[in-house]
């Protein structure tokens, strides 16, 4: 009984172990929320460090993983090759070399934390924990960070450069990792939805207040267009119920459009009168313009490293013309990796929607 109850403690030990690990991959892949406390250098450092351990814990784990089934095993394999193989195109159409690329690309084996979990078999509910901080935290430092201004400790834009830093009376610190904020709001508010526990909606609360400081219009739209697709989803009672929230919400929102977005239509407005509007143009740019030979349609024309001729050529384009393949969505995923990386991209989507309820 005693050497049972000692396994048992030994199991736990290194369950706990693994978890920490977990999320100090995760807190390093976003730079505990791009703090600037830690140089730079600390970062690279680790990132490095947490490339290579992912790397040896595959290795080791090779042919359990070889042998196990996972609904996106061959899709997280291409994201992280695919990128790898758009070096060649940097160094024989841009002159980067392939040391300088792949130092660029070290965090691109931050995808085997996919791996990494099926081999750890960390509890789903874990994460869902692990997710809800992060995601939660980092709503707070956005929202806070606005009224302790100019006292701030995360960003990845200050106020110092050429990109736009106030929009519609917010600071545009855009902090990472933004994507754990719309987590929070549509996981939270798929379990409000199933149980009705109003304190499941502070949490919906707190994400869409995080991306309205957050000044990213395309989230906060993209959010509630989900939440409306869930609500339309419901039967019977819940759909009812859902209905009257969502018109109480909207009644809210009409109420007080000029108080909480009467800056952001006005920014609207005026880029749809626009001809001139700069995700308009870096789009065309980008999509129709910058591919120096056919094949980098195929396979991108790779991710720059800031000290090679490539990088200097991306910053002045980035600073002379406002010109941002992050300003485009897919489509500056499409110039860095070109259309076999968005195929791929696309069929983790849809394979996604179509197994909506497979967990593996």
């Amino acid at each position: 009984m005693a050497q049972i109850v000692a396994i048992g403690l030994e199991n736990s030990k290194y369950a706990t172990f693994k978890f920490i690990y977990i999320g100090l991959v995760s807190l390093i892949s976003f730079h505990f929320w791009s703090y600037h406390g830690i140089p730079e250098r600390i970062y690279q450092i680790l990132e490095i460090l947490v490339s290579t351990s992912l790397l040896f814990i595959c290795l080791l784990n090779f042919e359990k993983l070889k042998n196990s089934f996972s609904q996106f095993k061959i899709n997280v394999l291409l994201f992280i090759s695919l990128p790898l193989l758009s070096m060649f195109a940097a160094m024989a159409f841009h002159g980067q070399s392939l040391f300088l690329s792949f130092f660029a690309l070290k965090t691109i084996f931050f995808w085997l934390l996919y791996y990494v979990l099926h081999i750890f078999n960390i509890p789903v509910i874990k994460l869902v924990k692990l997710m809800t901080f992060i995601g939660v935290t980092w709503a707070l430092i956005t929202i806070i960070q606005n009224y302790t201004y100019p006292h701030f400790w995360f960003y990845n834009r200050n106020g110092e450069d050429d990109q736009e830093f106030i929009r519609a009376g917010k600071y545009r610190f855009m902090i990472d990792p933004l994507h754990f904020g719309l987590f929070i709001i549509l996981y939270f508010y798929n379990q409000y939805l199933l149980t009705k526990r109003s304190i499941l909606f502070t949490f919906v609360i707190i994400g869409l207040v995080g991306f309205y400081y957050y000044t990213t219009r395309q989230f906060i739209v993209g959010a509630v267009a989900c939440m409306v697709i869930a609500y339309i989803s419901q039967e019977g009672k819940n759909k009812i119920f859902s209905m009257l929230i969502i018109a109480i919400t909207c009644g809210l929102l009409v109420y007080l459009k000029d108080l909480l977005f009467g800056e952001y239509i006005e920014i609207t407005s005026d880029q749809l009168n626009s001809s001139d509007d700069i995700r308009l143009l870096s789009l065309n740019f980008w999509l129709f313009e910058y591919w120096p030979n056919w094949i980098t349609v195929l396979i991108g024309n790779g991710f720059e490293h800031s000290s090679s001729n490539y990088g200097k050529e991306m910053l002045k384009v980035n600073l002379e013309y406002g010109y941002y393949r992050t300003d485009i969505g897919i489509f500056g995923t499409l110039s860095y990796f070109g259309i076999f990386y968005v195929i791929n991209l696309l069929a983790s989507l849809f394979k996604g929607l179509r197994n909506k309820y497979y967990t593996t």
